[in-house]
């Protein structure tokens, strides 16, 4: 029997030594699997056999012909409720931008993104810091004041990436970047498995060597924004620069510091919430609150749980749920943020 780690390393040619660590996440999780599954396996073979490949056939239905696809649909249908295929134009633009990212992203950006939009972002990003930080030093009277004094730190080290990487305008990197590529007009579950061999060698290229802070791990077509813990970076990639988000230099600033400079608030919040703040400024784990801090934020985030939690959705017999707390405080705290930065940012 083959194990996972000597199937990665036939296929990719990365070979584990007894000095390297391995990191297991939930690690009493898939202990207690595994035992399971060789319980399962003195018994069961066939059946946990069958069960392997049929997950890995069934990942790839939907790369086959219309003959599969309707299977799959009456499948979906009962479990999902689907009532219709995905179109086919939708479907391949979909899996070519998802796959080769920086192909399409610098596509996107030679015929869609203007550089003006860039030094505007980075011009606003710069506002709702100082908004951020003026309102932690004016505003904030719970935390302590060396949990306060790390909290400003961390505010004036968070790292905004806007657009695009630099390296996608290089044609030379791009070519490099997909060399290997070799498609076929008539062979289009090939060029899937092709590409998904590909992502996986890109991603185990990263083993062994060390991540810069400074990368980018975004798609530049995506349409969202990011907070990363690890690296403390804010990301605004330059499908999130386009209306209703961001509306350039020729409409009023307030309609661009309602959306956008809401949604950079929220991000850089989330630097601060209960997941961001075991991370220090430079993205290392560290509790750098206080106990003090940590018990303050939590007695006064009760009266929000409480006052949320009274809320009622009639038409789904629902209220809002307790542990939604967190984001509805990062909404709060970034509309004004937002605010602020429109009315009292020196422009």
């Amino acid at each position: 029997m083959v194990s996972i780690g000597q199937l990665v390393s036939m296929s990719y040619g990365f070979y584990r030594t007894v000095s390297n660590y391995v990191i297991w996440f939930l690690y009493g999780f898939y202990r207690t699997v595994s035992n399971y599954v060789i319980w399962f396996l003195y018994g069961f073979y066939r059946t946990v056999s069958n069960y392997v490949i049929w997950r890995t056939v069934f990942s790839r239905i939907t790369t086959l012909s219309r003959r599969f696809l309707y299977r799959y649909l009456d499948f979906t249908r009962v479990t999902t409720g689907t009532t219709s295929l995905t179109p086919r134009w939708d479907k391949c633009v979909n899996y070519v931008e998802n796959t080769l990212v920086y192909a399409t992203g610098r596509l996107f950006i030679n015929t869609h993104f203007q550089e003006d939009k860039k030094h505007m972002m980075e011009e606003l990003i710069e506002g709702v810091r100082w908004a951020f930080i003026n309102m932690l030093e004016r505003d904030n009277d719970w935390m302590d004041g060396t949990t306060k004094m790390k909290a400003i730190e961390k505010a004036q080290s968070v790292l905004a990436k806007v657009g695009y990487p630099e390296f996608i305008l290089n044609d030379t990197y791009i070519n490099q970047d997909i060399k290997q590529l070799v498609f076929s007009e008539d062979d289009y579950f090939g060029n899937v498995m092709q590409t998904l061999s590909f992502i996986a060698q890109s991603d185990l290229s990263w083993l062994r060597r060390t991540v810069p802070r400074t990368e980018w791990f975004t798609n530049p077509t995506t349409v969202n924004a990011f907070y990363s813990s690890s690296t403390n970076q804010i990301r605004f990639p330059a499908g999130e620069l386009q209306k209703p988000f961001f509306w350039g230099r020729d409409y009023p600033r307030s309609l661009s510091y309602g959306a956008i400079g809401v949604i950079v608030g929220h991000e850089l919040t989330h630097g601060f919430d209960n997941n961001g703040r075991k991370y220090d400024k430079d993205g290392n784990m560290d509790q750098w609150w206080s106990n003090a801090s940590i018990t303050a934020f939590t007695d006064r985030t009760q009266c929000m749980i409480d006052q949320y939690n009274s809320y009622h959705w009639e038409e789904a017999g629902l209220n809002v749920r307790r542990t939604h707390i967190i984001i509805i405080i990062i909404i709060i705290c970034s509309s004004r943020v937002g605010w602020s930065v429109l009315i009292c940012y020196p422009m």
